[in-house]
């Protein structure tokens, strides 16, 4: 195994991490932090490695140039210097809460026969049986997000990340390797 594709299971390590952890803001950033680091490291990995075989160093000018032209891999270079040199990156969060409760009502009726201005008959029609009631249920769903993208949840823009670094990797191993 490359030690890129090390770098690769450790990021992906921290991001399932990330994942477990995103209703605890000091733990979620702290693994984002790692995160950042173990994906940007996957590059720099590779090129330590494969640097020396014939033809690397063309076809790795060309897969950075590609990453470059990537905004969102640009991105998470930025992030990642970002955490290195100036402080945790800021992923705020949006939780929705939903509750259900449920309530039960009920009628009853009274049949009353009059003749001749008597009541000859009385019917009373009590209320039907309780239905099964359903636990209240109460669901609660986290997203964290980077500023700039606020409408991507942010561990899958990491996800995305990772994917566009295994295809670098994969593309390497099956030509240098």
């Amino acid at each position: 195994m490359l030690q890129a594709e090390d770098k690769l299971n450790e990021a992906r390590y921290f991001l399932n991490r990330m994942k477990e952890t995103i209703a605890d803001n000091p733990v979620f950033k702290y693994y984002l932090s790692a995160f950042l680091s173990a994906a940007r490291s996957v590059t720099f990995a590779l090129q330590a490695e494969l640097a020396d075989r014939p033809g690397f160093r063309d076809w790795y000018a060309d897969a950075q140039e590609r990453m470059r032209n990537d905004a969102r891999m640009r991105f998470f270079v930025e992030k990642r210097d970002y955490v290195i040199h100036v402080a945790n990156v800021a992923t705020p969060a949006k939780v929705d809460v939903r509750i259900t409760d449920h309530v039960y009502l009920t009628d009853s009726l009274r049949i009353e026969v009059i003749q001749d201005g008597k009541v000859v008959e009385t019917r009373d029609a009590g209320p039907p049986p309780p239905p099964r009631l359903t636990p209240d249920e109460t669901s609660v769903e986290w997203r964290r997000y980077f500023p700039e993208y606020p409408d991507v949840d942010a561990s899958a823009l990491c996800e995305e990340q990772l994917e566009k670094l295994s295809g670098i990797v994969r593309e390497a191993v099956a030509r240098f390797s």
